[in-house]
């Protein structure tokens, strides 16, 4: 009797995991298992909770010869089908939270298989204890590892077939209709649909920001003197350039108010060293692989755009808060790049320009103060208020 009533338990529960694994195989609420097409990207919202196990399965299963890498600023900011790639197959991979560490481990995880040949590059300031967690994360080891062990595979199916999490997103994903949500598109790109942000937003995340620089602590990031990532982004310089692949360097743009958070957190002129180091750097490797240096712009600066004025009954126009420019951000970015018009949303650095350039944008910055400080003054009271804690 027991053992007939095991057995039917037994045939019960793998039938339950059986049908679990093929409901949520069928649905593929993160697009890993079937042919993520166009039309399929809009209705499969919940890609984004598993966007690098997401965006690896997309470089096994197609061949992309260009490429969009950084972190969240670029995963939202630049659509891989403007006219910037025209003539290639292009592909968003950039990942929200990706360090320069992760940013080399995925560039060369995606040339395995294909024959990258044109590269965006889109860096960000980051402390070297961000650098450091980054390497001992496991979601970016998702790239690191080319040929994960039985264990890895097993972990994998689990947390996107088997998990509670993954059979409710596959609900979601069947309830969701096209007008719902956030999306990401067939080419990595992070169409968002919903993007009411106002002022509130952009004072949350700036005193979020503000706060995290300030425990962190100026003294230990200056003394780094970006150690860890000058290390992997001279890896990334020489991959490319060793595999003689075209690049544009990217600053990502930044609205005056965030700026005004690392000015507050006296991480300034620590800022404008990091922006050295792109320059130098690159102006170096190229020397040594005797080619002209890769194009470094510095889009994170005092302009038209930057300097937007946010109002509490108005969205941004080029903004959906101030760390994250919008897509139509990039696309004039990509245009003013392509054109090699100067219309202000970049400036190009040079060894010998960087120095009169960040005179100039000292100057543009007290110039927005006496203008629009009044948009500022919640950095500065919190500054106050965290000084005298």
């Amino acid at each position: 009797m027991f053992k007939r009533y095991f057995i039917a338990l037994l045939v019960v529960i793998i039938s339950v995991i059986f049908a679990t694994a093929g409901f949520t195989w069928r649905v593929d609420p993160y697009g890993l298992y079937g042919e993520y097409t166009k039309e399929d990207s809009f209705k499969k919202p919940e890609v984004n909770n598993q966007i690098r196990l997401h965006k690896r399965a997309q470089l096994e299963c197609n061949r992309y010869d260009a490429l969009i890498l950084g972190n969240s600023r670029a995963y939202r900011a630049y659509d891989p089908e403007h006219v910037f790639f025209n003539g290639y197959s292009t592909y968003n991979l950039a990942l929200s939270g990706a360090h320069v560490d992760e940013i080399y481990s995925v560039l060369k995880y995606a040339n395995r298989n294909s024959d990258v040949k044109k590269v965006l590059l889109v860096l960000d300031y980051s402390l070297q204890k961000d650098i450091d967690n980054s390497e001992t994360k496991i979601s970016s080891n998702i790239f690191r590892n080319a040929n994960p062990d039985i264990s890895q595979k097993l972990l994998f199916l689990r947390n996107t077939l088997l998990s509670v999490k993954s059979l409710k997103d596959s609900y979601k994903t069947l309830s969701y209709s096209a007008s719902d949500g956030d999306r990401v598109t067939e080419r990595g790109f992070y169409n968002e649909k919903i993007n009411n942000y106002l002022e509130k937003d952009f004072r949350r995340l700036e005193l979020d920001y503000l706060n995290k620089l300030v425990v962190a602590g100026v003294e230990a990031q200056v003394e780094s003197e970006h150690d860890r990532f000058k290390y992997y982004y001279r890896e990334v310089l020489a991959y490319l350039y060793k595999n003689d692949i075209d690049a544009t360097i990217v600053v990502s743009p930044l609205h005056a108010r965030f700026l005004q958070v690392l000015q507050a957190a006296g991480l300034w002129s620590n800022y404008e060293d990091w922006k050295k180091i792109l320059v130098v750097e690159n102006t170096e490797y190229a020397q040594k692989y005797n080619v002209a240096p890769y194009s470094v712009y510095d889009a994170a600066i005092y302009n038209a755009y930057n300097t937007e004025i946010i109002s509490a009954d108005k969205l941004s126009k080029w903004y959906f808060e101030s760390s994250h420019a919008r897509p139509e951000y990039g696309s004039a970015l990509l245009d003013e790049i392509m054109e090699g018009k100067d219309s202000g949303l970049a400036v190009r650095l040079s060894v010998n320009s960087m120095d009169e350039h960040f005179e100039h944008q000292r100057a543009q910055r007290l110039r927005y103060l006496e203008c629009c400080g009044g948009q500022v003054m919640h950095i500065k009271s919190e500054r106050h208020g965290l000084d005298n804690k």
